[in-house]
């Protein structure tokens, strides 16, 4: 075996287009004891029939003068053909001006070879294509697999955006959306969370024939963990009529059920929800009771923001926030206060996410601004107050909210 013999092609095909029959027959023998499969044509035309209406061969001879249709033209064409896989193509000429060569290779060749070839340059230059033609294959290999890779990828983040839809959807029936039909109590709220899944949850529901009970907290996080939180606490501060839960309690005395204290409620949830060290995740709460007879509320707060109370008569007032989160300290007492409503007044619950909501030049919508917002819309009715109130916020925010909005709002008739 010969120097130029050593590294023989494993059967890649060649394709030779000359109208030279002796040029031809001598680029066939000699491809062919390196190897190569060797389709040959006498033109330029022929060659396109092949390579359009075929198996395009990875390498091409092309003789720059051919009949029907020349070397550079036939090369121009195949370019402008969608193959599959690359065409290492070599030009073939006599021409020797550079003005010349310069023309095939802008045609889109990217060898060629100068007639009489030598046997040496001709291997030489074929095993140079059989790397860029097996680095191509390689690579579009690689990039087969990628596309693999990035359809699965695909296909596995539309199952989670369907299970997160359907995760959301499911939150959401945990909302009020039957309210109480009371008759001195008007009842409205909003909800927008900041992605499919939220950390903040409310709901208001009869304890009994005239106590009103309602909550809204807001597990710290967002996503998945925060959600999974929020629900299981929906469960736990869900009152089941005539039954025993967080928030009533069997009087073993009178054999009567009876309505859990605010504060007792939320001394059981501390107990129950330790702050998980690792994970820092704790929850913030408001929890009342509304006499619906006597207007009087009754309620903890444990980190959470202060209601805003709205009246006909005086300007906004934020009731002070008391207590720590949920699961800060094991000690923590939580203490009630209590408000006496009076007609026409308005009480609003709210998340921080609406007062911490930024704008452009990362300045927070605030307190003030939410104080004046509520008293503004105190002669609208409490669904277009709220309407209005989000609507404010957005644009604030320019639509991009990093928290969760959660607004509940009441009115004593």
């Amino acid at each position: 075996m010969t120097r130029l013999d050593q590294g023989k092609s494993n059967d890649m095909k060649i394709l030779i287009a000359d109208d030279d029959s002796v040029a031809r027959k001598v680029l066939e023998r000699t491809l062919s004891k390196q190897g190569y499969d060797v389709i040959s044509v006498a033109d330029g035309e022929a060659a396109w029939e092949i390579i359009r209406y075929g198996e395009a061969p990875p390498i091409a001879i092309i003789d720059w003068m051919m009949p029907k249709m020349d070397g550079p033209t036939l090369v121009r064409k195949l370019r402008n053909l969608n193959l599959q896989n690359y065409m290492f193509l070599i030009l073939l000429t006599s021409k020797s001006d550079k003005e010349d060569i310069i023309h095939g290779i802008d045609a889109g060749a990217d060898d060629y070879l100068t007639k009489p070839f030598n046997r040496g340059e001709l291997i030489a230059r074929l095993r140079a294509g059989t790397r860029i033609i097996n680095l191509e294959q390689s690579l579009a290999q690689k990039n087969k697999q990628l596309e693999d890779v990035n359809r699965k990828i695909s296909l596995q983040n539309q199952r989670m955006q369907r299970d997160l839809d359907a995760a959301a959807a499911i939150q959401k029936t945990l909302l009020p959306n039957d309210l109480p039909d009371l008759k001195n109590v008007a009842i409205d709220w909003l909800y927008k969370p900041c992605d499919e899944l939220a950390g903040d949850i409310f709901n208001v529901f009869q304890l009994d024939e005239k106590h009103l009970g309602l909550y809204i907290l807001d597990v710290s996080g967002h996503g998945v963990s925060a959600a999974l939180l929020s629900v299981t606490l929906s469960r736990i501060l869900s009152p089941q009529s005539g039954s025993v839960s967080l928030l009533k309690t069997h009087n073993k005395k009178t054999n009567e059920v009876e309505i859990v204290p605010p504060s007792m409620v939320a001394r059981e949830l501390n107990n129950r929800f330790v702050m998980d060290i690792e994970s820092g995740q704790y929850f913030t709460i408001i929890y009342g009771i509304l006499n619906t007879e006597t207007q009087e509320f009754t309620y903890i707060s444990a980190g959470h923001p202060g209601p805003i109370l709205v009246t006909n008569a005086y300007t906004p007032q934020k009731l002070n926030r008391a207590g720590l989160p949920i699961g800060f300290s094991e000690d923590e007492i939580y203490r009630e206060q209590t408000l006496q409503l009076h007609t026409g007044e308005r009480l609003y619950f709210y998340s921080d996410g609406i007062t911490e909501a930024m704008n452009a030049d990362d300045q927070l919508f605030g307190r003030e601004k939410l104080l004046k917002l509520f008293q503004n819309q105190r002669t609208k009715s409490l669904k277009d107050g709220l309407d209005i109130a989000l609507k404010t916020v957005e644009d604030w925010s320019n639509h991009k909210l990093a928290d969760d909005i959660s607004v509940l709002a009441l009115e004593a008739h």
